[in-house]
Parts: structure tokens; sequence; C-alpha cells
């Protein structure tokens, strides 16, 4: 079994510094938005995305600056705040299978990122980032999980996430079905069982190593 895991807010605890930067950013260009308004609205997104929305829903366009003050002001805290999630030593050695990492990071900021918390060799060299392999298109697009998969030559696996189940993996024939589970090691678990199981999303909202609301699969 393969076990494909996002890396903000999964693996480390980045989302929510993420999301105080953008917050504090827009704010100051006169988009007033707090960091749970980003999560509510913009989560799992990228900058660009992120931008693309808010001059189309405000009609204001943005300094073309604004990426390189982000990326300075992100790498700052990240530098100094970043945290590995809880509890996540526990699922990590649960897992008898391979792993790697799918995010829309890019590699140079999950070098970065998983250098910080200590996690970059428990997972390297299988460490994609979405924008730059395959054909360069970030989640929601199954891209980087095909590519994943290929890398593997398995033809699924098990997503562990916290933005929900990726659409576009959802192929014709294929029917998608959500319920519920205690907590992440029965996801594991259950798996482990059902060598059918296609993707597993875990719901973004609480702590990876608290109980999640909803899981999907496709099967």
């Amino acid at each position: 079994m393969l076990f494909l895991f996002d890396c903000d807010g999964v693996l480390v605890d980045s989302e929510i510094i993420a999301a105080e930067v953008d917050a504090k950013l827009f704010t100051e260009l006169g988009v007033p938005l707090t960091a749970e308004d980003i999560v509510r609205r913009y989560a799992g997104l990228t900058l660009r995305k992120i931008i693309e929305m808010i001059e189309k829903d405000t009609g204001r366009q943005m300094p073309e600056d604004l990426f390189e003050r982000h990326r300075t002001i992100l790498e700052e805290r990240l530098a100094r705040d970043l945290k590995a999630v809880a509890g996540l030593d526990d699922i990590l050695h649960q897992l008898d299978g391979g792993r790697c990492i799918c995010s829309n990071s890019s590699s140079a900021r999950m070098r970065l990122t998983l250098g910080k918390t200590n996690l970059y060799d428990a997972f390297a060299p299988h460490i994609y980032s979405a924008i730059e392999v395959g054909d360069r298109q970030p989640k929601p697009s199954p891209n980087v999980f095909l590519h994943a998969a290929e890398q593997f030559d398995r033809r699924g696996g098990v997503l562990i996430q916290r933005d929900g189940p990726v659409r576009g993996l959802l192929r014709p024939g294929k029917r998608l079905r959500a319920f519920p589970f205690e907590n992440v090691g029965s996801v594991v678990g259950s798996a482990k069982r059902d060598m059918g199981v296609g993707i597993v999303g875990v719901d973004r909202y609480g702590p990876l190593c608290q109980p999640p609301r909803v899981h999907c699969r496709w099967e």
C-alpha cells in the first residue's frame, strides 16, 4: 500500500502561519481579512489562485511585488515558528508501505519546511511538487498523485490530507462515498484491509491527531 501525504497542515503546521501572512498583507492592501477568513475561503489554494479570486471579487488589482513580499515574510515566519504537526510520529510508525509527499508547495519550500521539522529524510527522495511534475497543474488536479503512483508503480493508494477528496481523481465508472472514521489510525487500518481503496481525504479542521469529521474515498 502506498501512502501519499499532503505537506502543509498535515506534516508541518504551516497553514496557520501562511494564513496569518496572507491576512496581514491583504489587509494592508485594503482587503481586510483574518487568518480564519483565509482558511475558510482559500485553504489548499496557491497564492496565485487566491490573488486571482480576490481581484475578481473586489475589482482591485494587487501589486506586482506581492509575490516577493509574501515569500520573504512567509519564509522568515516558517524559519522561526514552524513545527511538525502533533501526533505525526505515531501515525508514521503505523505505516508499513511506501510513503511520499504530494504538495502544491515548491521543492525549495518543502526542503525548508521539512528540514526545519526534521522530516525531510523520512520521505526523501519521494517528495513531489505538483507544480514541478507531470503537466505541472496544482491540486485539485490529480497530476501530482498520478505522478507519485507511477514512481511506485501503483494504481492507487491512500491519501492523507486536510482538504477533502480530489475530484479530478474520479474516473468514469468510479463512485464517491463518504463515511466516518474514529481517527486517522482507523483510516490506515481500513486501507490495509481494503486493498482496493483509492483515496482517503482527512478533513482539514482540527489537528491531524484528533478525530476528523468525515473521510472520503473513491474505488
